[in-house]
């Protein structure tokens, strides 16, 4: 596996490393995806991250390309991080609620899901303020579904519980979507986060394909 993140500016970080696969047993109907990750120290600002990979035993070759943004840290400002995407089968039993944070899922790094599943999506919120001292940060989370440019489903708006973190200038969320009543095609995940306290908003999109 070989990638670099190259910035508006010029700037090459770049990485090279051997990914060994362990073969599947005999008894593992499904098939398990390969979920590999890198982690790059850098400085705030765009970035076109490229990562390609070899087989050495076929020489079959893959490539991807993203773009993504590294925000600074100052001036400290309400912000969201990027929209992590994952899968959970209906059968499977959901955490009991926000405050009892939701059970493991894997991140999906392909943003393909099955109709009979359903999305987890999740985001950190930082820099919320508080209306007085030793108050708590009033924060509103809410998303929506696009088919194009038209809404086909929306989660009403919720607060935060300024419980589920230690530290208030990080509050995570999450949240779940059921896509049976989805039929398959592209879509995209739009959430948006609005600070009462600082009267400031933030927002990120991701797109995703229900098969």
């Amino acid at each position: 596996v070989v990638g670099a993140a190259i910035d508006d500016r010029g700037q090459i970080y770049s990485f090279k490393q051997v990914l060994t696969v362990t073969p599947q047993t005999m008894a593992e109907s499904t098939p398990i995806p390969v979920v590999w990750n890198q982690q790059l120290k850098v400085h705030p600002g765009l970035y076109q991250v490229r990562v390609a990979v070899r087989e050495r035993s076929t020489n079959r070759t893959g490539s991807a390309m993203e773009w993504v943004e590294i925000p600074a840290l100052s001036p400290v400002k309400f912000s969201m991080s990027s929209l992590f995407l994952g899968e959970r089968a209906v059968s499977a039993t959901p955490s009991a609620g926000l405050g009892a944070g939701p059970e493991p899922v894997r991140v999906d790094v392909d943003h393909r899901f099955a109709r009979t599943s359903v999305l987890r999506f999740q985001t950190y919120v930082y820099n919320a303020l508080a209306a007085a001292p030793n108050a708590q940060p009033d924060v509103w989370i809410s998303a929506q579904v696009l088919r194009g440019n038209q809404p086909v489903m929306a989660i009403p708006s919720t607060r935060i519980p300024p419980e589920v973190s230690k530290d208030p200038a990080r509050l995570p969320y999450w949240s779940e979507i059921a896509l049976r009543g989805l039929p398959p095609s592209l879509y995209t995940l739009e959430v948006s986060a609005t600070d009462k306290a600082g009267g400031a908003s933030s927002s990120q999109r991701i797109s995703f394909f229900v098969e």
